[in-house]
């Protein structure tokens, strides 16, 4: 009984303290929020996603690029109301959601660019930057830079704003209608009234196209069924993202690698676009730069004069997306540099090449003026796209000196990536004159440094095996061109194919006879059929032979400029059908050798000589030469198995794997008195150092994207 009569009077209580609250509370005079877009919101004919942001809060920042995003997509099918929750532990978040309304206030369409400059100069308004200041301090900055977006003639109203209760009043609801909803973080969404379930994090484009589609769907068809009644219902799937949309993604993922400086996801969007490039049309390139340029400005008029026309019916543009009217742009580097490279990809493939060499032209003179690491992946792409246009129209001279000197700028800005592929255009430009020794002298002078891209490092590969193979050193073109083909990608068919052929000839002058496997690789057996053939008569020693197909592939080994290295493959034939003639007959007429050997000379019995002498002088054969005869008398090859040259090669063999196991083995001890001795802090920085250089190399080996 007493434990009754206590909870009601505690229910009691409590009552009473609502009914006094509710007492004073008096709702605001407009619904909280702001609305993205002009207008007003349609709550029947929208999918209405309701966003709780803090304009200070990180993860806030980060789902606002895929939010827009999809808000662009849809267009007018889908509504946003931006709420604001100032969080307590996020520093002057209460200040920054005051410019956001004081900033409403004056300017409606002001809001959310103002809030994108909140999210982009973040970590000026928390954090170490704002320890030290005082409240003052801060509503200035704040001010000043309100004003940069809303303009200088806002600079008064702004910083009256603060003064004014009106705006300190709207900010307090904002905090109470969030807690009222039971948001408790940032960011929180709320779709058609609904909680998202994934609310907290940053969602990103693809996560909301998989939340409204189906809402879409739903709505357009009920449409379709109130407007016809009588024609068959049929199903209807979503639609797919068009080339535009991807494009509008890919611009996305830029700007937000730009802000947060993260290289990787600008890589990412450049391999997208590379998948994109088949399906560019001049009116979705169109499109897209009135998307992100600003149209009028000297970007969007130059790119677009590389552009041909096209007739309107080919236009692929989301009407409901052209109807939006976006935020003011405030362009990147990032996009405008990728404008350029979007243009000169699709100039390039339509084959309009002096265009093409135009628009590269200015794009490198845009990169000498710019200094960003953000820029390099991009910057990259256009180098090579830059010397490819020129090689296409044959000018690849013109741009020699440019080369030059862009590597030159890239090397004292540290631009690692942009080294490289510089480097490997300048040794393609040399090659593709055939100035081999200007080829050498630059690559043994060039700066060394860790390979960033897989691709560029194996172009380096092939290049330095073509420079090893004209300079005669056969074992390490070989390494490097059999590396090449091994590091290269599967995709890369042709590249693969030109490392192989150039393997192919490098191990027939070197004397080796290439396995049948590497003819019958998936894909090549057509292309690597000419020296399948040069390898089967290299392996017969048939000196006709080896004409006969040299003359008939001549085109073919011409275009892939193997033909001087063919003419030198001609002593490597005549030597392993001397050796065959060699092991066959014991004694032989040097004019039979000759006539064996089919040498079509003036003398030929003179020559074969000649041949014969080199031969045995070589050890090439075992043989001795009896002038006074002509003859050419072979020596008998005894049973080797019967000598102890297998016995001491067995041996040698031994005794390595020997040295070998003993040295490891070595390696495991603890050197003596260690535990005596303190390591000092010179020793430990030196072993660190080196320990981290291990690990490095470990991971390269590891590491198999391509």
């Amino acid at each position: 009984m007493v434990r009754t009569t206590t909870l009601l009077l505690v229910a009691f209580q409590v009552l009473v303290t609502l009914s006094s609250a509710g007492a004073d509370y008096i709702p605001p005079s407009r619904f909280d929020g702001f609305v993205y877009g002009q207008g007003s919101l349609n709550l029947l004919d929208t999918v209405l996603i309701e966003a709780f942001y803090d304009p200070v809060c990180p993860d806030s920042r980060d789902s606002w690029p895929g939010l827009k995003q999809a808000l662009h997509h849809y267009g007018s099918r889908v509504s946003l109301l931006l709420h604001l929750l100032p969080l307590p532990y996020h520093d002057n978040a209460f200040v920054a959601s005051r410019a956001l309304h004081i900033a409403s206030n004056l300017n409606a369409s002001s809001t959310f660019p103002l809030l994108e400059w909140f999210f982009k100069h973040q970590e000026r308004f928390y954090g170490p930057n704002t320890r030290n200041l005082s409240r003052a301090s801060i509503v200035e900055e704040i001010v000043k830079s309100a004003t940069l977006v809303l303009g200088s003639s806002y600079y008064n109203a702004i910083k009256n704003g603060f003064n004014d209760t009106n705006t300190d009043y709207q900010t307090r609801v904002s905090f109470k209608y969030a807690t009222s909803r039971g948001v408790y973080g940032t960011p929180f969404f709320y779709v058609n009234g609904f909680l998202l379930p994934d609310t907290g994090d940053a969602i990103d484009y693809k996560a909301w196209r998989k939340v409204i589609d189906p809402l879409i769907l739903f709505n357009m068809t009920q449409d379709l069924e109130m407007k016809d009644r009588s024609t068959p219902s049929n199903s209807v799937s979503s639609p797919a993202p068009s080339t535009l949309q991807h494009l509008r993604e890919i611009a996305s993922l830029i700007e937000t690698g730009s802000y947060s400086k993260e290289v990787r996801r600008i890589a990412r969007a450049v391999r997208l676009t590379i998948a994109l490039r088949r399906k560019l049309t001049s009116s979705i390139i169109s499109s897209f730069l009135d998307h992100v340029l600003t149209p009028g400005s000297e970007a969007h008029a130059k790119l677009s004069a590389y552009l041909p026309k096209e007739d309107d019916h080919e236009m692929e543009v989301d009407a409901a997306t052209s109807a939006i009217q976006t935020p003011a742009k405030h362009l990147l580097p990032e996009l405008e540099i990728y404008c350029y490279l979007l243009v000169l990809l699709f100039l390039i493939d339509k084959k309009k090449y002096n265009e093409a060499k135009a628009c590269s032209s200015a794009s490198i003179v845009w990169l000498k003026n710019t200094n960003r690491r953000t820029v390099d992946v991009i910057a990259s792409r256009l180098y090579f796209y830059y010397s490819y246009s020129y090689e296409l129209t044959g000018d690849l001279a013109e741009i020699r000196g440019n080369l030059l000197a862009l590597h030159r700028i890239a090397t004292l800005r540290h631009d690692e990536l942009g080294q490289e592929t510089l480097l490997n255009l300048l040794l393609r430009n040399y090659l593709h004159y055939n100035l081999y020794d200007q080829a050498e002298k630059l690559r043994s002078k060039a700066p060394r440094f860790e390979a960033h891209s897989n691709q560029q490092f194996c172009r380096y590969l092939f290049y330095l095996g073509k420079i090893r193979t004209i300079q005669l050193e056969y074992t390490d073109a070989k390494e490097s061109l059999l590396q090449a083909a091994r590091k290269a990608p599967v995709a890369a068919r042709g590249f693969r194919i030109q490392c192989n052929k150039w393997a192919v000839i490098v191990r027939l002058l070197l004397g080796e006879i290439p396995e049948r496997t590497v003819f019958m690789q998936k894909g090549m057996e057509k292309a690597l059929r000419p020296y399948f053939e040069l390898t089967n008569a290299v392996r017969i020693g048939d000196l006709e032979l080896f004409r006969n197909i040299a003359d008939k592939f001549a085109t073919t080994f011409n275009a892939d400029r193997t033909h001087n290295l063919i003419v030198r493959l001609r002593h490597n034939v005549i030597r392993t059908g001397l050796r065959n003639i060699s092991i066959s007959y014991s004694r032989i007429s040097l004019a039979d050798v000759a006539k064996k050997l089919r040498l079509n000379s003036p003398n030929p019995i003179a020559d074969a000589e000649s041949i014969v002498s080199k031969a045995i002088r070589d050890g090439a054969i075992d043989a001795t030469l009896d002038h006074a005869n002509g003859w050419m008398v072979s020596k008998e090859t005894g049973d080797i198995y019967s000598t102890n040259e297998p016995q001491l090669a067995f041996n040698s063999r031994i005794a390595f794997c020997l040295n070998m196991h003993n040295e490891a083995v070595r390696a495991l001890r603890f050197p003596p008195n260690t535990h005596k001795e303190k390591e000092s802090a010179e020793k430990r920085r030196e072993r660190q150092q080196q320990e981290q250089e291990l690990a490095k190399h470990i991971a390269e080996e590891d590491d198999d994207d391509f």
